[in-house]
């Protein structure tokens, strides 16, 4: 549609005699045919409805009519065409108002005058590429042989900041529509830059296309989701280069941003008739993941489940020596064992030695003992196959309570001497505590030694 300006052409030709030579003698020596038209143009102004007889010729023309809306026209003919007379009339409705036809002044019972005997060159019978054959008697009356005109303005392409309900088109009463939506109402309700066409129908007349160009601005862009950066690290937000007087919350007004540094950022902006405010964007710093306890050294007995477990935070995920991923790992031989704990910034690993052996302990304490100098059984001590390294205690007593001998250490042996004095031959007891280095808890024995000399 271009510039909202038309013109409408409209030739009736008519033949009595049905000879069927219609338009071949039009305008020529057959009393019998006749013609005649109706010219509407529209562009601004003058607007005008033209009234033509034969040869072209303007019979009428009313100007200024119905200038607006769309406009239907009512043809009413009476004429006699084999005595050269006969009379129309024009009518118009506006389907904007809805209401009754309106008879054009100027142009009700117009003698239409037609020349039959005039050049056929210049009476043409079919102008435009529209024309009618139509057989009728005498007296006979054309009604509602009817067309549609349009005085219409373009529509212009839009412009708006974000909204929800714009609303495109116009209405016009007993017109159907068809949008590239899919929509057939008059007017279409859009939330998204696009272009937006329809066709107009009316009577089964497909008129021109129109079509507008919408750009809905967005006011609130979303700057990503929060996200967090690793030490040392940053990331740039590149914004639409269309947008002016840029302004972040940190007094920036550059089109870009740096992130640096944990914190919240957001910023304002314009463009053309648009105030632009993004949603917040928090970032957070995240360090490698930390070793809270780390685990110690240990020693198992052989064949002897050990479980090792890891403390650490800040990490997404762990993984240990054999690739299991909880936080905690089962060992049952020595050897040196690992962990890793990691995020996305990196990594730390803690690592353990693990030591085994054979846990079967022998002991031996005598109960008899004789301190005579002989070099055979002269000394009362304590014997094992394993070394009792967390703890070990020797307390030896008398009938009556006296303490004769205390030791802490395993290879420290009793004489049978008190004081300076070999103790006589009898029953004394002893109370022996030991651990051994993979023993939770003390043992503790409490027996009798017999003295002989």
């Amino acid at each position: 549609m271009t510039g909202g300006c038309w013109e409408k052409n409209f030739r009736l030709a008519y033949d009595l005699n049905n000879d069927n030579n219609f338009g071949q003698n039009c305008g020529q020596a057959d009393h019998d045919e006749a013609s005649f038209g109706l010219s509407w143009f529209v562009c601004q102004t003058p607007n005008n409805i033209t009234l033509y007889g034969a040869n072209s010729q303007q019979i009428a023309q009313e100007q200024n009519f119905a200038q607006n809306g769309w406009i239907k026209y009512a043809l009413i003919v009476d004429f006699f065409a084999n005595n050269n007379q006969g009379s129309i009339s024009v009518y118009t409705k506006n389907l904007g108002n809805n209401g009754s036809w309106v008879a054009v002044p100027s142009m009700q019972n117009i003698n239409a005058g037609f020349d039959v005997n005039s050049n056929g060159a210049n009476n043409p019978y079919n102008l435009n590429g529209i024309m009618l054959k139509h057989e009728a008697e005498n007296n006979s009356t054309f009604d509602n042989l009817s067309f549609i005109v349009l005085n219409y303005q373009d529509l212009s392409d839009v412009f708006v900041c974000q909204t929800n309900n714009l609303v495109i088109g116009q209405f016009v009463n007993g017109a159907t529509y068809k949008w590239n939506t899919g929509e057939t109402t008059p007017t279409i309700n859009v939330s998204k830059s696009g272009l937006y066409y329809f066709d107009i129908n009316f009577d089964d007349i497909t008129l021109v296309r129109d079509s507008i160009n919408v750009t809905i601005e967005k006011t609130t862009v979303t700057l990503g989701n929060d996200t967090s950066i690793c030490q040392d690290d940053y990331f740039t937000i590149n914004l639409d280069t269309t947008y002016e007087d840029y302004l972040w919350n940190d007094g920036d007004k550059n089109s870009y941003k740096e992130i640096h540094n944990e914190g919240e950022y957001f910023f304002t902006a314009k463009k053309l008739a648009c105030n632009i405010k993004s949603d917040i964007l928090i970032v957070s710093r995240t360090l490698i993941p930390r070793i809270i306890e780390p685990m110690k050294d240990t020693l198992i007995c052989e064949n002897s489940p050990l479980v090792l477990s890891i403390n650490a935070d800040g990490n997404d995920g762990l993984i240990w020596h054999n690739f299991h991923t909880d936080t905690f790992t089962t060992v049952s031989t020595g050897g040196t064992y690992w962990v890793k704990a990691f995020n996305k910034c990196g990594e730390v690993i803690d690592s353990v030695k693990v030591s085994s052996e054979n846990c079967d302990c022998y002991d031996f304490i005598p109960n008899v003992f004789t301190p005579n100098g002989d070099g055979v059984n002269d000394n009362f001590s304590f014997q094992s196959n394993c070394i009792p390294s967390n703890y070990y205690n020797l307390k030896v007593y008398d009938r009556w309570g006296t303490k004769l001998f205390d030791s802490y250490n395993h290879e420290e042996k009793w004489d049978g001497m008190y004081k300076g004095k070999l103790c006589p031959t009898g029953v004394y007891s002893y109370i022996l505590q030991v651990q051994y280095k993979h023993d939770k808890e003390k043992q503790s024995i409490s027996r009798r030694i017999k003295i002989i000399h």
